[in-house]
Formats: C-alpha cells, structure tokens, sequence
C-alpha cells in the first residue's frame, strides 16, 4: 500500500495493528508466493504467446482482406499489440456488422467497454485522422492465447461473408 500522507488514512476495517493499524491479520503469504510463481510462469512463455497471438492476428487480417472489397487494417505501419485488430470496411455500417457477427458468434466490437454505451464514434480513430464515417466503418477484433488458428480462419470467413452480404444489402439499396 502507498499513501502520500498516510496519517489521513482511516482503517476500512477494524482489528489488529498490523500495517500500523490499517489493516488487520496476516499477510496472504501462500497468495503472494502463488502470485509470483504464476508470475514466473508466464515470463517463461511470454515470447510464445505474443508470437502464437501475432499468428492468429495476422492470418485473421490476411484472409479477410483477401476475401473484402474495401477493407484495410488500421494503423497496418503502427507498432501495434498482438493480440488485436482494427479493421475498416469502407461503406459500411460497423454497428450494422457488429450486430450480425455477434449473431454468428464472432464475438468483436466498435468501442472500448467504457464508451460502448456512447453514440459517437471512436475517439481513438478520429485522433489517428479517420473521418467520422471510416471509423464508424472500423471494428475490433481481439484473440486469446486459448483461440486456435482453425478459429481465426473461421472467424476471417465468418466475418468475409457478413460483410460482403451487408455490402449487397447496401448495393440493393443504391440503386
């Protein structure tokens, strides 16, 4: 625990005098000694994982550009995590897509969980230079070292063919 100025601290919780009276009991000594040999664990497969998850990334964002008119990946040049995407489909509505793949069980999504709530497009996107209309076109999809790269091409199918239903949709509309 830090404080600045720990004398205007109040106990939460009334006992014993251990860390000068504000919290009582013992140390969690078998949580923080677990806590560290997961920790070590981790570090040891850390490499692993980010190149497993870079696999899944990058083959989900090959085989949907290959199969999309129109789509690009964000930030493509950036320096960017592994475990996630951006991608922009041109001309269509990406509520309108998020909707349909959550229906098709690919689960992704258009904004942070604290703004999702917020009608307005992402402020991340606008700040990298994208118009109001390419980033309520862009959405994020996320993996997880549990996801396999069977699940990635499924999910880069899954998502080739909503979208190019929606684009016909869209096309029907037009014209």
């Amino acid at each position: 625990m830090y404080a600045r100025t720990p004398n205007n601290l109040e106990p939460l919780i009334g006992g014993g005098e251990q860390e000068g009276g504000l919290r009582p009991g013992t140390p969690n000594t078998w949580g923080i000694t677990l806590l560290g040999i997961s920790l070590a664990e981790r570090l040891e497969e850390f490499e692993s994982k980010v190149a497993l998850l870079a696999s899944l990334r990058d083959t989900f964002e090959k085989l949907v550009l290959r199969g999309c008119e129109g789509m690009c990946v964000n930030a493509a040049l950036a320096p960017r995590v592994s475990n996630a995407t951006n991608l922009r489909f041109s001309g269509l509505d990406g509520r309108a897509l998020v909707a349909q793949l959550d229906i098709a069980g690919v689960i992704c999504s258009q904004a942070s969980a604290c703004t999702s709530a917020i009608p307005e497009p992402s402020r991340v996107l606008t700040a990298m230079g994208l118009s109001e209309d390419e980033a309520w076109g862009s959405v994020r999809f996320s993996f997880s070292v549990l996801n396999t790269l069977e699940e990635a091409r499924r999910a880069a199918e899954t998502v080739v063919g909503v979208a190019c239903k929606l684009a016909k949709i869209r096309q029907l509309v037009n014209t």
